[in-house]
């Protein structure tokens, strides 16, 4: 590699940071456009349709919103990240801010809550990877149509 190949080469960390932040936004504006705190157990009054929207369609728009604002094959690890940084933040916040008031909080209910929105945003992600590019560049079937053989 040649001295100022190496100099041009940017890093990703700032496009990593700028994805999961706009995941994370899309995530927080999601709760707070349906109003509902998943963390909190209220009975089987806690299901209702807006709840099953902020499970399991928020986290996976905020996978496609990471896919698309990162446009490469990293998108579907980095949908990870917006819902656990959600997720634990917005517990964090009820926990903290409850003070001496009593919440019914169940960590195995959270933990499996926090599962499922982590995986419905990683399918997003999976979806946003292959609609934004992140499977179309490169690779095989690119170097073969190239007329470069399969193999370099």
């Amino acid at each position: 590699m040649e001295a100022g190949k190496a100099v041009e080469k940017k890093s990703g960390y700032g496009r990593y940071a700028l994805s999961v932040a706009a995941g994370t936004a899309v995530i927080l504006l999601g709760d707070w456009l349906l109003g509902v705190r998943l963390e909190v157990f209220k009975g089987i009054h806690t299901f209702t349709f807006a709840w099953m929207l902020d499970l399991l369609v928020v986290p996976f728009v905020s996978g496609v919103i990471v896919s698309a604002v990162q446009r490469s094959r990293m998108g579907k690890w980095l949908a990870y990240a917006p819902p656990f940084l959600a997720r634990s933040g917005t517990l964090v916040y009820l926990l903290v801010s409850a003070g001496s008031k009593a919440i019914h909080f169940s960590v195995f209910y959270w933990g499996a809550l926090l599962l499922m929105v982590m995986e419905f945003g990683n399918i997003g992600g999976f979806l946003g990877d292959y609609l934004f590019g992140g499977y179309h560049k490169g690779g095989r079937a690119a170097r073969k149509v190239a007329g470069k053989g399969a193999n370099p």
